[in-house]
């Protein structure tokens, strides 16, 4: 006989029963009339407030369960594709992971913490705190530091230097390939190229609520990072995919892009999928410590298949150290092995926490006081009684509440796993030891996930997925210490070769003009290698860019030599010389803001006289003279040409006769002193510039070879020449060319006021014109002690350090804000070592070049280089 309950519906089957086992109601009661408590009557806003969390609760629980029986599908999938954990990538960059599961990839560059100073090692790594900190409960983050060994073959042929047809020209380029052959033969096959990713995933309905949520989240940790130091960006969909290509199929080549897999249709997950996967190697013995990814149609008698991978994870399990060194990721990961290290980190809730810990530490209490009584029973002290353990585990407890509930700190869920692979299974196995061999090092204990092969696949992944079973608790600070940040390295598309990284070894790549400032500096004491560096620089600049123009201002004429092999021009400027050039010619967009280009002279002008006369004699009264003069020349040359009737080919220009003559007509005594001033480089001795221009600097390559101008008349020529390359340089900007120049000696404009006005505007204005100038110098306390030198500094993203005088150490630190290590890099530091800075990044680099070629004798300087080999040739020809 079957009642129903008259309080909660439930029927009742049991035979004779009088109470409802639901809820505990009589049978035998009426609705309404039932004896004991009345029922409470029906709140008036049923479905609001208390119905509202239980609905939030059970969407987190329903998305919960999803996600996790989409896990055990994955872990019993019998495809590949089934197998690998995700199902669709956008054109966005955002990847589905599950149904209701949403993820992002943002690349992470490197940051130069080990090196940096004290204090901004404090700062990096409280931004990281706060980054942490920053992410909310229903977000996951996965942080993936990638190791991958780089292809010798191909790095070659990406870094190699073109051939030009010129016989001349390619005998020094087989001389740089040869070197760049070598360079990849030392260190390609163990080059490890290495990158590092946040992952972030976000529950959501649809693609759309995930991008509108991503958004957010992911601009915010890409400030954050930027902060740092990092220049992170979201990656895109093409991007994505290789990333996943690269982790699962290693050495199968590049990854086709959304389009070509579009135009083919092909699947995405079958583009980076292995052909197989295999988890149970050995699964009967119970040494399933590897899995397997590729095809195997023969297998060796050892067992190995040459066209698998192997891999093999290990997990970070207890116990962990109580300290941990902000070295240690960095020291791992520097290990010349392939391998994907994880951090898989999900905040929790902060009241939850606080919940959990108080619970905890009620239950060890409650431990504290049974093991204290059983310790008085035995006659023993109830306080050392106690296990260590105990003790130790409510120290531990006590610390992360009050951290908890006092201090600027968050716990999370996080799981830490490291995978490597290799072509064979012993040394996947042997890489794999080394690993844990490095852990242990620092009181790390590393396991095996046994039989958890798939698990390990998906929680390597850039999903933001976890799969394991075994998770850590681990506070905000104890998680920032693990540091993502190792070594900084520069391998740019494009690039010429500046060397190793002398902490890693890597090539050091660097195209300068993806730099945003280009502009430069190449810096050090005489005998450091600074001029070699430019040469060397100049002909990977000839030779790979041959669209771009090149031009030398040369004061001791060192460039001429290499100037003449690669086809160039050399214009020899003295006070005899034959050759001349026009410091009053001009060009139609001379003027950088557009104004009138004459105006711009006059500033010029200016500078090329105070630079003869000295600044003393630089008044107002004399810098309106000036002015008033160089209008009047330019007046001039357009009554001239106007009555002539010339057109723009052979129109004439004022020069620094006309411009004398003019100023010695002004009815002013103050023109009258200044026009005998300057008499001798008009009619007198040093009258070189007082001509029109009849040098040819439309070639290719020109090097102004000043190594016979004396005193105030070099710093004349400096100027004239590199006005003479602005009006190039904006001809080739409307001709769509860039201009490289290279100016060595450029402490001599920090001589003059004047000259330096107009040397910071010329650098300033420069790179709106696709102008990349790099200034030489190897007295650098004649320049970072100007104003201006700071100016012009922040406006370089590339400068080369090479060795120092120890006077210039603290000024030359304090500028680039090095720390000491950085610093020792450049102190008495060995020919053709320094630090590389480009954009923000800092490398300490070694620059080898071998000797016994063509190539190094043109670019070669040292004077005791130069005397044996003439003591050389002496030798041949008694012979």
């Amino acid at each position: 006989m079957t009642q129903t309950c008259p309080r909660c519906g439930s029927e009742v089957t049991l035979e004779g029963a009088s109470f409802c086992p639901a809820c505990g109601a009589s049978l035998s009661e009426r609705p309404g009339r039932g004896r004991g408590r009345r029922k409470p009557k029906e709140p008036q806003h049923k479905g609001r407030g208390d119905d509202l969390a239980k609905r939030i609760q059970a969407e987190e629980r329903e998305a919960k369960r999803h996600v996790e029986s989409r896990k055990d599908a994955r872990r019993h999938a019998r495809t590949v594709q089934g197998a690998i954990g995700f199902d669709e990538v956008y054109p966005d960059g955002i990847c589905r992971v599950e149904d209701c599961l949403y993820a992002q990839t943002i690349l992470v560059p490197d940051v130069n913490f080990m090196a940096a100073r004290p204090d901004e090692q404090n700062r990096i790594w409280n931004l990281l705190c706060a980054l942490y900190n920053s992410f909310s409960p229903d977000v996951t983050v996965q942080l993936t530091i990638l190791n991958r060994v780089s292809d010798a073959s191909g790095r070659y042929d990406q870094i190699k230097l073109p051939y030009t047809r010129n016989a001349s020209e390619d005998h020094l380029v087989d001389d740089y390939n040869a070197m760049l052959r070598e360079q990849v033969a030392k260190v390609g096959r163990s080059e490890i190229v290495r990158d590092r990713y946040l992952t972030i995933s976000v529950p959501a309905r649809s693609h759309e609520d995930a991008a509108v949520a991503l958004s957010t989240v992911t601009s915010s940790a890409i400030e954050q990072l930027r902060q740092i130091g990092a220049r992170s960006r979201a990656l895109s969909a093409d991007e994505y995919l290789a990333l996943i290509g690269a982790m699962l199929r290693p050495d199968d080549g590049p990854v086709p892009t959304l389009e070509e897999l579009g135009a083919g249709g092909v699947d995405q997950k079958d583009a980076v999928s292995p052909s197989a996967l295999d988890f149970t190697p050995d699964g009967t013995s119970g040494s399933n410590d590897c899995w397997r990814a590729g095809a195997s149609p023969s297998r060796a008698a050892d067992g190995t298949v040459s066209c698998d991978m192997w891999y093999q994870s290990l997990q970070f399990r207890d116990p962990f150290p109580s300290t941990v060194d902000p070295a240690f990721l960095g020291t791992l990961v520097r290990l010349p092995i392939p391998m994907a290290l994880t951090i898989h980190v999900h905040p929790i809730d902060q009241a939850k926490a606080i919940a959990t810990i108080q619970k905890k530490l009620s239950f060890m209490k409650s431990q504290e006081s049974h093991e204290g009584k059983a310790a008085a029973r035995q006659g023993l002290d109830p306080v050392s009684g106690l296990s260590l353990t105990l003790t130790q585990n409510l120290s531990e407890g006590n610390q992360t509440l009050d951290a908890l509930l006092h201090g600027d700190e968050r716990l999370f869920t996080t799981t830490i796993m490291v995978t490597t692979w290799a072509r064979d299974r012993t040394r996947a196995r042997e890489q794999a030891f080394r690993i844990a061999q490095e852990a242990s090092k620092r009181v790390f204990s590393l396991s095996v996930p046994r039989f958890q092969n798939r698990d390990s696949m998906n929680t390597m992944l850039p999903f933001a997925n976890d799969y394991m079973a075994w998770h850590r608790k681990l506070l905000t600070t104890e998680l920032a210490t693990f540091l993502p940040f190792v070594t900084q390295e520069i391998s740019d598309k494009g690039g010429v070769f500046y060397g190793n990284n002398q902490l890693s070894g890597n090539m050091i790549i660097l195209n300068r003009k993806r730099l945003a400032a280009p502009m430069g500096w190449i810096m050090g004491k005489p005998g450091s290698g600074k001029s070699f560096a430019a040469k060397q620089e100049i002909f990977d600049t000839a030779i790979a860019h041959p669209d771009d123009d090149i031009f030398i201002i040369d004061p001791k004429g060192e460039y001429a030599y290499m100037t003449e092999v690669l086809g160039g021009q050399t214009i020899d400027l003295s006070a005899g010389s034959e050759s001349h050039l026009n410091p009053f010619d001009i060009s139609s967009s001379y003027s950088p803001d557009g104004s009138d280009p004459v105006i711009f002279k006059s500033a010029f002008v200016t500078s090329l006289i105070s630079s003869l006369i000295g600044e003393r004699s630089m008044t107002p009264k004399t810098l309106s003279i000036i002015d008033r003069a160089v209008t009047r020349s330019y007046a001039w040359a357009r009554a001239k040409n106007a009555s002539e009737r010339r057109g723009s080919e052979n129109e004439i220009v004022p020069t620094l006769t006309v411009f004398w003559t003019l100023l010695s007509q002004m009815d002013d005594p103050d023109a009258q002193d200044l026009a005998s001033a300057l008499e001798i480089y008009v009619s007198g001795s040093l009258r070189t510039f007082a001509y029109p221009s009849n040098v040819n600097i439309n070639a290719r390559i020109v090097d102004f070879n000043m190594k016979r101008l004396q005193g105030s008349l070099r710093l004349f020529g400096q100027l004239v020449a590199t006005d003479a390359v602005w009006n190039r340089t904006t001809r080739n900007h409307e001709a769509g060319k860039r201009t490289w120049i290279y100016i060595d000696e450029a402490q001599n404009f920090f001589d003059s006021q004047a000259a330096l006005d107009y040397f910071t505007k010329y650098w300033a204005e420069g790179r709106s014109y696709g102008l990349i100038p790099t200034g030489i110098t190897q007295n650098a306390d004649r320049i970072i002690h100007h104003d201006e030198a700071k100016h012009m500094f922040s406006n370089s993203e590339f400068v080369e350090l090479l060795s120092q005088a120890p006077r210039d150490l603290i000024d030359i630190q304090a500028l680039f804000n090095l720390s000491d290590e950085q610093v020792s890099h450049v102190k008495n530091s060995a020919p053709g070592q320094g630090l590389l800075i480009a954009g923000g990044s800092v490398i300490p680099f070694r620059n080898e070049f071998p000797r016994n070629t063509r190539l190094y004798e043109i670019m070669d300087t040292d004077p005791n280089a130069a005397e044996e080999k003439r003591r050389q040739a002496r030798e041949r020809r008694r012979g």
